[in-house]
């Protein structure tokens, strides 16, 4: 632990660099020492974020991201406040969305307990001033609700009409095609049991997803309108033509005494 501290205190960036994959490590190996100053090593963590070199923020969101699976309670509300914090650079922000998502992708089954943590986090994202925070905003709604699966059910409406929104009425081409991209992510995610949630919000989507693909002028957002339809309409398929239930036949013969 000394010697990794000492690296990260040290001016040269590849040192430095190999100091918070040192942290990362001693984190997931659950070194006593690291845990228990696990307080500071958090700041330094958020600050090398904010440092332009890719290898240090990179490293440093490794690190962070093995901090919150640790001590997930702790550190997902800190993550979470600062992201939406426009005191932050924007790429320490976008930084600390990918943190929030790993994380996430990371606690499997115990996701749900933090849903309404990052869906608020992430609804706050989407009505920030900048472009691309709204973009990833959008991006990390439909990513983190694919994944949610069937605990998402009671806040799909609120999500997919805040995606629905986006998509629809956003200025910037960027944060449009994120929108159509995270409702490709939503369905396919969700699959057909979006037929037992929103099944009313369905056909509005599949309307509007037909008119951005037939009237815009930006291709991706064209190509991704044609990709969320046909997500849609695969699930839609799958809803009303269930697998058939596989059933053996099991007969008692009667032998000659």
């Amino acid at each position: 632990y000394e010697e990794m501290w000492q690296q990260l205190q040290d001016p040269l960036i590849p040192v430095r660099g190999h100091a918070f994959i040192s942290l990362r490590k001693l984190v997931e190996q659950r070194d006593a020492e690291t845990l228990k100053n696990r307080d500071v090593l958090l700041e330094t963590c958020h600050a090398a974020i904010q440092e332009g070199d890719s290898y240090i923020y990179l490293s440093a969101i490794q690190a962070l991201a093995a901090l919150a699976d640790e001590n997930t309670d702790a550190v997902l509300h800190v993550v979470a406040n600062e992201m939406v914090s426009e005191k932050l650079s924007i790429e320490a922000r976008l930084n600390l969305g990918e943190v929030l998502l790993r994380t996430c992708r990371n606690l499997g089954e115990m996701a749900p307990k933090y849903r309404n943590l990052l869906v608020n986090c992430f609804f706050c994202a989407t009505k920030d001033p900048d472009p691309i925070v709204r973009a990833s905003g959008a991006s990390n709604l439909g990513d983190l609700c694919g994944k949610l699966g069937y605990s998402f059910t009671s806040i799909a409406q609120e999500v997919l009409t805040c995606l629905r929104s986006l998509m629809k009425t956003d200025p910037e081409n960027s944060v449009r095609r994120a929108a159509v991209l995270a409702v490709a992510s939503l369905v396919k995610g969700m699959g057909s049991k979006l037929f037992a949630v929103i099944p009313e919000e369905l056909r509005a989507l599949h309307r509007e997803l037909k008119q951005l693909y037939g009237h815009t002028s930006d291709d991706i957002a064209r190509l991704q309108a044609q990709l969320a339809i046909e997500e849609l309409n695969r699930v839609t398929r799958e809803f009303l033509t269930p697998q058939p239930t596989l059933e053996k036949a099991v007969r008692v013969l009667d032998f000659p005494h």
